[in-house]
């Protein structure tokens, strides 16, 4: 079963691996590793050839004669409903047969309740086609993706999309979502917007001589109808947060499908390249859309400026 890393050099310090040692291996290309030595380099070593399809192997003339085996994850205990487990969850149910996946110190507590190896599947794709479409941070995703996939209730709240909300759905080019929430952010800003331009010349003349501007109050129910707005922003950031892990799995398994479909007739590095181009993040369109908001803002101040007569 494990046989294959007796003796084994780790890839990042070179000393062969033993039965004393605390070994985790590579989701994606199935590398052994120290734990320390994957922790002090940050990833695999060989994540720079992932992209390309690579596989590990036992390196030629190593010695397998000190029986060496990464630790197993404990079994998940699952409830008894009086029907037999779906075939996917019995690597979880055992206590051979499943991989400790590579974590970082962050997720490590949390990633020993789950045995994820490469070819374990989850929504019909495997643990390891995820990861390669998933790229960065697949290791917070993989045992959130895993709960998911079993039906399992537990607290599932993504702060960065709590945080961040169109923002995050477009980096993980979710862009549907992304475009819906966008859309709702826009109106949550137009009553600001509109409060803006009726209390600009009163914010100016505080902004030019240092004082505290003052909404009048005759524009209380503008200033209502922008908090209300505001309160039902923050509740639906709330909201896309709790189903953001969701969305993104339902998003990754369909595209999974869609790739490997089209690709169904092309080598296997050309499909571990489709789903690299495929998924990953998309640093790009963020910095993109920021960009945008922030000069059509902008020219809005300027509008003002122009309108009231102010000068710069």
């Amino acid at each position: 079963m494990m046989d294959q890393y007796r003796g084994a050099p780790c890839p990042v310090c070179g000393k062969p691996l033993t039965s004393d040692d605390d070994i985790v291996v590579c989701p994606d290309c199935g590398a052994p590793h120290h734990r320390e030595c994957y922790l002090a380099h940050g990833s695999c070593a060989f994540a720079e050839q992932h992209a390309s399809g690579m596989v590990w192997q036992r390196p030629a003339g190593s010695d397998a004669s000190t029986d060496v085996r990464p630790q197993v994850a404990p079994p998940v205990q699952m409830p008894d409903t009086g029907t037999a487990p779906p075939d996917y969850r019995k690597n979880f149910e055992r206590p051979s047969g499943g991989y400790q996946p590579v974590v970082d110190a962050e997720h490590r507590e949390q990633a020993k309740e789950f045995g994820i190896a490469p070819d374990d599947e989850l929504g019909g794709v495997t643990v390891k086609e995820i990861s390669q479409f998933v790229g960065e941070n697949s290791m917070y995703y993989l045992p959130r993706f895993k709960l998911i996939d079993m039906q399992q209730p537990f607290l599932n709240i993504n702060l960065s999309a709590v945080i961040f909300n169109f923002l995050y759905f477009f980096h993980r080019k979710m862009y549907k979502v992304g475009a819906i929430l966008l859309v709702f952010f826009l109106l949550n800003m137009l009553p600001r917007l509109l409060l803006l331009y009726y209390i600009f010349p009163d914010w100016m003349q505080s902004f030019l001589y240092g004082s505290v501007p003052v909404i009048n109050s005759g524009y209380d129910n503008l200033l209502m109808l922008s908090q209300i707005f505001h309160y039902v922003y923050m509740a639906l950031c709330l909201v896309a947060g709790v189903f953001a892990n969701k969305f993104y799995f339902r998003f990754v398994v369909d595209r999974v499908h869609e790739i490997k479909k089209r690709c169904q007739d092309l080598p296997e590095s050309d499909y571990v390249k489709a789903l690299a181009a495929g998924g990953r993040t998309n640093r790009i369109a963020v910095i993109a859309l920021i960009a945008v908001l922030f000069l059509v803002f902008s020219f809005y101040v300027l509008f003002l400026i122009n309108r009231y007569g102010y000068t710069i």
